[in-house]
């Protein structure tokens, strides 16, 4: 069951950016980070390694770092991709990276710029990619905005970083159009559409099976998972929710 650890009360006009990782949880306008000036053009695909900080500028990825405490400062930049990027994950010393006809990994254990070990293409447009334990998921939306308009997410399989390869395939058809968000842990994904919350269980990669489901009034997005914890947009609360059981 689904327990909601604490509830945090934001002003609907403030652009909250919620940080999770090894440290906790803390709004990133009081965590103290270095501030980096947002380049004109550039996408939402953003992550970090802990020490290099990387955004989308089209199809580009540029990597910034701390020189000082308060600036981070453009070091370099590499294509991936011809195709403009549209979103990122983390896990481990992988990063998996979304552009509009599929995804490529990157190695992020080497110094210098990542290098680009291996990609899989997936079907129609994507929306969003995530990664936990050795599989990845990319949420993809297809249509010829006339007749007809499906959505899916497909599991890839990162066993081996250098050959992705997609393995399952979680049909979205019943809530085509009504666009939703995901999270990933290790063998299992959320999906959040029209405050309805599934859960698949991935164990078995090429077969993911609705292992539960519930409605969930006022939920609107699942923004970050760390550990047993998910962060939660609510309208006016983030909730911050028990996934342990």
């Amino acid at each position: 069951m689904l327990r909601i650890l604490t509830e945090m009360r934001v002003p609907l006009a403030i652009l909250v950016v919620v940080v999770v990782g090894s440290t906790g949880i803390c709004l990133a306008q009081t965590c103290g980070a270095p501030v980096h000036d947002w380049p004109a053009g550039a996408s939402h695909v953003v992550f970090t390694d802990g020490d290099r900080f990387f955004y989308g500028l089209g199809s580009a990825l540029v990597a910034a770092q701390a020189e000082e405490t308060t600036t981070l400062e453009t070091i370099d930049h590499l294509r991936p991709t011809r195709w403009p990027l549209v979103d990122a994950a983390v896990n481990e010393n992988l990063a998996v990276v979304a552009d509009w006809t599929g995804v490529t990994v990157l190695a992020l254990d080497q110094p210098g710029l990542p290098s680009a070990v291996g990609r899989t293409g997936i079907r129609g447009g994507i929306y969003a990619v995530r990664s936990a334990g050795s599989l990845a998921a990319a949420y993809w939306w297809d249509s010829d905005f006339m007749s007809y308009y499906i959505e899916g997410i497909e599991v890839i399989d990162l066993a081996e970083p250098s050959q992705p390869a997609v393995v399952g395939t979680i049909d979205l058809s019943p809530y085509a159009g009504a666009t939703g968000t995901i999270q990933m842990i290790p063998d299992g994904l959320y999906y959040l559409v029209d405050e309805h919350l599934e859960f698949y269980d991935l164990s078995d990669p090429a077969n993911p099976v609705l292992a539960a489901e519930s409605d969930r009034p006022g939920w609107r997005s699942l923004l970050a998972i760390d550990r047993n914890t998910m962060v939660v947009d609510a309208g006016d609360a983030l909730l911050f929710v028990d996934l342990s059981d």
